[in-house]
């Protein structure tokens, strides 16, 4: 076989196995109330592919780094300033809090910095339909920059960005700097919420390698 034909089919069949996952995890979550975290490591399958056979990553691709004013990097008292009441600690990190109808849940790194948004947002009942998720694109793209996947409203929209780093025997690798998932959950006489999820394991990364130790809170 050519040699310069295997990357385009690696690249293919990881698209095809991304696809599938996407398929499989939004029947997942529209059976569980969870985020999005397996959808987001098939959507990196498919970006670390390309990556291989390219050797380029996109860093810092989102436009925004916020959710409603709450943006990634904060402190757990920025975020609470900003919430205007005081977070539930549920451990880990992790706290929850709500603001103007949103749901929220906050993790936050080994030295106290944002690093991870999910909010949940129930709707009136309805349907989504085509005009729904077309309206609901066209405010996310415009904010976030174009999805590098859009499902909307039967699947998710998703965004992921790798950034390049040398391994310990020197070798070229990708891992991933920040991603948004975002999913309309419901309908069909089921109570309507859009979901987001916003990461950014490279602040996660950047506070546990350092040798400073945040105090608790």
């Amino acid at each position: 076989m050519n040699g310069a034909l295997i990357p385009v089919l690696i690249s293919a069949a990881l698209s095809v196995l991304t696809a599938l996952c996407a398929a499989a995890i939004t029947g997942y979550f529209r059976r569980k109330r969870c985020m999005r975290t397996a959808l987001g490591s098939c959507l990196a399958i498919g970006l670390l592919g390309a990556f291989a056979s390219t050797g380029s990553a996109q860093e810092n691709g989102l436009l925004a780094h916020d959710i409603n004013g709450f943006a990634l990097d904060m402190t757990v008292e920025q975020v609470t300033a900003l919430a205007n009441v005081p977070l539930i600690p549920v451990g880990g990190g992790q706290y929850q809090g709500s603001k103007q109808g949103i749901d929220y849940d906050f993790s936050f790194s080994a030295l106290g910095h944002l690093y991870r948004i999910d909010s949940r947002q129930e709707l009136p009942d309805f349907t989504p339909d085509a005009a729904f998720a077309s309206d609901l694109s066209d405010r996310l793209a415009k904010k976030f920059g174009p999805p590098q996947s859009n499902q909307l409203p039967q699947g998710p929209a998703a965004w992921m960005f790798l950034e390049a780093y040398t391994g310990a025997k020197g070798e070229k690798l990708a891992r991933e700097s920040e991603s948004l998932i975002v999913l309309v959950a419901g309908g069909n006489g089921k109570p309507v919420s859009v979901e987001f999820q916003l990461s950014s394991p490279r602040i996660q990364r950047r506070d546990a390698q350092s040798p400073i130790v945040a105090p608790k809170s």
